[in-house]
């Protein structure tokens, strides 16, 4: 009995053998528990860390392509991915205010193929590349100053007065690819890159810019990727005036009328009525209301020899400049298996048409992009495909109708 009360009068501080092991294990678990949270917290923060640092910096600074070992980066590739849908959708808002959603759904529809949107873009910007590498080697530069010129006046800002307008002109033909590429059944089309209003100061200009690169960040796109594409699209016109640089604009024409005939037989008949004494124009006109294939009248306007050559053949253009005017050929044979008789009706020193100096700008350009094309070296890499943006998207919300809508109907 004294020996239970001496235990019950101990200090209950003091712990018992038993007690202090179990302390020891609960403390040992305790520090192997919050070692382990420690361990897997730093893992998991190390692993957020190399998908962040992945994503914003190794990934946008991979190449998607690479043009004669000059890379087209993630980033570049996805921001001007960003830049043709917001061009595109802010083009879709303009139409369908004028025209109607109905007109514009299957743009809009196509923005949803982000493939097709994206390999349409891959393949801009490697010809894009190839006409600036192709620049340099021409001597062909563009100076910063001349693009800051060139959004001043995209906006309306003329720093050294308000210039005289010029004459208007026919449009050049659009830029033909430089390879057939399988896109999108509508382009993606584009637009001014800056608001026209008539004249703006220079205070209403620097607004007008900062106003504009706030809205393309918005959207994901830096003011250099903004920069890059207008300062492409005055490349490509100082690059076309180089290729123009030897053409003349007085070249040697002539004028035609023009009998063809799908046999030689044919052919022969009209030419012994023509030796025989009757008039070219009443052949001509005979021809014209024939209702058959075999025989057909053409009256050529004045044009070059080099474009002659293209619709009929070196051979008849040759003799068309050769014949005096007034005069009438001989039964002459096309490449296509055609027969012709030909009266020059006028053969004169002129100056050459817009649309003449035109085609023969883009033939020129379309031979230059083509041979560079065939001597380099394009890689692309497949996993771009996986990087291609899906924003912005259209708000459709926004595709209201107006009165605008009616009345264009």
């Amino acid at each position: 009995m004294a020996k239970r009360n001496q235990r019950s009068d101990k200090d209950p501080t003091v712990l018992t053998y038993k007690e202090q092991a179990r302390a020891r294990r609960e403390t040992k678990i305790r520090r192997q528990t919050l070692i382990a949270v420690g361990v897997l917290a730093s893992i998991v923060l190390v692993i957020l860390v190399f998908a962040l640092v992945s994503e914003l910096i190794v990934k946008p600074g991979q190449p998607v392509a690479l043009v004669n070992g000059t890379e087209i980066t993630t980033k570049q590739f996805q921001e001007r991915v960003r830049l043709e849908r917001a061009q595109t959708i802010n083009l879709i808002y303009q139409y369908a205010d004028m025209l109607g959603v109905e007109q514009v759904s299957g743009v809009a529809a196509q923005l949803d193929d982000y493939e097709a949107v994206g390999e349409q873009v891959l393949n801009t910007m490697t010809d894009e590349l190839l006409v600036r590498q192709g620049a340099t080697a021409l001597g062909v530069v563009l100076l910063p100053e001349e693009v800051d010129r060139e959004f001043e006046v995209q906006a309306g800002y003329y720093r050294d007065g308000t210039p005289t307008p010029l004459p208007t002109s026919t449009p050049r033909p659009s830029p033909t690819p430089i390879s057939p590429t399988e896109t999108v059944a509508t382009p993606i089309p584009s637009i001014t890159p800056m608001p026209t209003p008539t004249v703006v100061t220079a205070e209403g200009f620097g607004q007008l810019y900062k106003d504009r690169v706030q809205d393309l960040k918005r959207n994901g796109v830096s003011e250099t990727t903004f920069r890059d594409w207008v300062e492409y699209q005055m490349l490509e016109t100082r690059v076309r005036e180089y290729l123009m640089r030897d053409v003349a604009t007085q070249m040697d024409h002539v004028q035609m009328d023009v009998l063809t005939f799908a046999t030689a037989e044919e052919a022969n008949t009209y030419l012994v009525r023509l030796n025989a004494g009757e008039p070219f124009d009443v052949l001509t006109e005979e021809a014209g209301a024939n209702s058959e294939d075999s025989v057909s009248a053409t009256t050529v306007a004045w044009t070059p020899q080099k474009e002659l050559g293209e619709r009929w053949g070196t051979v008849v253009a040759q003799l068309a400049f050769a014949l005096p005017v007034g005069s009438y050929s001989q039964v002459t044979a096309t490449e296509e298996g055609q027969y012709l008789i030909l009266l020059v009706t006028g053969h004169e020193e002129r100056e050459a048409s817009q649309s003449l100096l035109s085609s023969r700008e883009q033939a020129l350009y379309t031979q230059w992009t083509e041979g560079l094309r065939e001597q380099a070296t394009i890689e692309t890499l497949d996993y771009w495909r996986k990087r291609v943006p899906t924003t912005p998207v259209i708000d459709f919300r926004a595709l209201i109708p107006t009165a605008t809508t009616a009345a264009a109907q």
